[in-house]
């Protein structure tokens, strides 16, 4: 009698069509796990800069009044520039994102501070593991979509190093560095109850989202002046058309205006060797930015938002009133 054999294994036609089923399913599914994920960081993004709206809501309630972008020195407050509030403190060129730690859950950091000193590089602020306190990353000044987890390290004219830690989350100047009309800009010193009834607290912008520039310069939570007359922008401010500085590095008020748009981590040419995306929101989400609003509420806005629409969200006492939806 013939004794029949039995197949254990595959042939190489079955095994083909299973690598092939799989390979489809995995490319199927692939996309959809990436969705989550940029689901779930761009829900915990908005839930930080939600948590930096009420620190400043907690900071106002105690101090009558909203943190400025940083004290300006007087030395260095051009006279041309009109219209420049006086500093009240001499606690100069710490970011507002410092006034605000105790109201985000970081008074450990906060009691670190020394704000009679200089926030650049100062012996007080060295870390027992090395390093300074403004290099120590603080998660809820950090979008969690970010790919960039290296902190930037600069060299200063005598000679020593410092490290400086990211934000993405800059406060809104109002229309730009110039006018003063905003809720968080140099020298301010912006009460909630200052927002005009037309405007609405429900209307005006306060806190955005920026990546760092590519050159790690600007966007440090610390302390970051941006570039001359040293107002903040670009540094720890924006505004919605935000001036763009020159080739030496000088912002004036009649420069060009930036445009609310997506942006890269990669160097665009602004026109003037600086960085494209540099003076304008833009954000690692898909299709636009969170935004704080000066009642606390967060929005996602998106790229293709009317411009003027854009434009009269970041004033507080422009008197627009607000038909469109957004």
């Amino acid at each position: 009698m013939k004794q029949t054999r039995r197949r254990n294994a595959f042939t190489i036609v079955e095994l083909l069509v299973v690598i092939a089923i799989t390979s489809i399913l995995i490319a199927l599914l692939l996309p959809a796990a990436q969705s989550a994920r940029e689901a779930a960081r761009r829900t915990q993004c908005a839930k930080n800069i939600r948590e930096i709206g009420l620190a400043l809501h907690g900071f106002e309630n105690v101090n009558r009044r909203l943190p400025p972008a940083h004290w300006q020195h007087p030395s260095n407050i051009a006279p041309n520039f009109y219209g420049q509030p006086r500093p009240k403190e001499k606690s100069y060129y710490f970011s507002w994102l410092t006034r605000i730690l105790p109201y985000a859950g970081q008074m450990g950091t906060y009691d670190k501070i020394d704000f009679t000193t200089s926030p650049f590089i100062n012996p007080k602020y060295e870390l027992p593991s090395g390093g300074y306190l403004n290099s120590v990353q603080l998660p809820v000044f950090r979008c969690p979509s970010n790919p960039r987890n290296e902190m930037a390290e600069h060299t200063f004219e005598d000679g020593r190093t410092n490290r400086f830690a990211f934000t993405n989350y800059l406060g809104v100047n109002g229309t730009d560095q110039f006018q003063f009309d905003g809720m968080i800009y140099v020298n301010s010193q912006v009460r909630l109850s200052q927002v005009s009834a037309q405007d609405g607290t429900s209307n005006t912008l306060m806190v955005g989202e920026r990546p760092p520039v590519y050159d790690s310069w600007y966007g440090w939570w610390f302390s970051d002046a941006g570039l001359y007359p040293w107002f903040g922008a670009a540094g720890n401010v924006l505004g919605t058309s935000e001036r763009i500085a020159d080739k030496q590095g000088n912002c004036f008020p009649d420069a060009p205006q930036s445009k609310y748009q997506d942006g890269s981590l990669q160097l665009v040419n602004d026109g003037f060797d600086w960085d494209k995306h540099a003076w304008h929101f833009w954000s690692f989400h898909p299709g636009g930015s969170h935004f704080v609003f000066a009642d606390g509420h967060v929005s996602f806005l998106s790229y293709s938002i009317n411009e003027k629409l854009f434009h009269d969200l970041s004033t507080r006492n422009g008197s627009e009133v607000i038909r469109e939806q957004f």
